[in-house]
Order: C-alpha cells, then structure tokens, then sequence
C-alpha cells in the first residue's frame, strides 16, 4: 500500500472511532433526559462550508442546561490537542444562542478524550473540562450496571448503550459456553 492510501486509510478509521464515541455520548445523554443533537454545523461562509462543527450537544430541559461535547481518540499531543480544543469551543461559542433559541441558563463545555489518563493534568483542563475515555466508559458502566436487561432493557434504539448492557450482564464471572 502506497503512503498517501495508507494515511487515507488512517484518516478514516480516526474518523470512524472518533463517530463511535460520538455516537456513544450522543446515546448517553440522550438516555439521561438530555435532547440531543450531533455534528452541528455553524457559521456559514460566503464562500461556502462552515465556519466549524460541534460534535454533540445536549440539552437537558429541566435544569435548561446546554452542554456542548468534543470528542476525540486521536493520538496526537496533548499541546495539539489544546489548539485544536481552544479553537473548536471558541469558535462555537458566539453560536450557541443564535443555533438554540430556546432558554438556556446554564452552558457547559466537556472534551472526552484520551484513550489513556495521563500522569500529570494537561493544560486542556485550562479551557474546558477533560473527560477520559476510560472514565467515560467506567461512569457508562456503573450506571447501566444497575439495571439488568432481563427486567429493564435499554430500548433498542440505544445500540450501543444496550450491547454495554448486555456485555455488563453477560461477564459477571460466567462462562455461558462450553
């Protein structure tokens, strides 16, 4: 494989697990009581495309919360991540009441990301809160632990949230087969 395929194939499954734990925050919340959106565009150009995107964003209508969530399974450094990070949120934010018209008290802001936790708190956590995937998916878990499918399933359009369901109730210790 030549190297420009070879780095369009990386792009690709970057993207595609990066879609992954959007799809997977975008199921969480949603399955909290938040009204979910994702991939978010923003700020037409005059010479076409948009100004930014915003991955999910959740509103929750009781505490009228909005909060806006980037993800990321990159590898790159955590200084890449920092500008990547500053200018995504930056951006959105002069269009978080011009895009949701409806009444926001409070706006939050989250990064999931990092497929490991680091020693020592990145400077990311200057400009907006820092969830690690691993704890990410250790809160996912411990909330749907609670509750076992035999008796209160995740609906079934919660692909994901469901198959963690069943992977919890599933791996208690058992051996099912053989």
């Amino acid at each position: 494989m030549d190297e420009e395929k070879e780095e369009d194939l990386l792009e690709l499954i970057k993207k595609s697990m990066t879609n992954f734990l959007e799809q997977l925050a975008a199921e969480y919340y949603s399955y909290l009581g938040y009204f979910v959106k994702t991939n978010v565009k923003f700020g037409l150009r005059n010479s076409g495309g948009w100004k930014g995107e915003m991955d999910v964003v959740a509103y929750h209508p009781e505490s009228l919360t909005l909060l806006h969530i980037e993800t990321s399974m990159d590898a790159d450094s955590w200084g890449h991540r920092y500008n990547m990070f500053k200018r995504k949120f930056s951006t959105a934010e002069s269009y978080y009441r011009k895009i949701f018209k409806f009444k926001i008290k409070k706006i939050e802001k989250m990064a999931i990301v990092g497929l490991s936790v680091p020693r020592q708190q990145p400077d990311l956590w200057k400009i907006v809160p820092v969830k690690y995937i691993p704890h990410f998916i250790q809160e996912i878990t411990d909330y749907l632990s609670q509750f076992s499918p035999l008796t209160h399933a995740i609906p079934e359009n919660f692909s994901l949230l469901r198959a963690i369901q069943f992977a919890i109730h599933f791996d208690k210790g058992k051996r099912l087969i053989g």
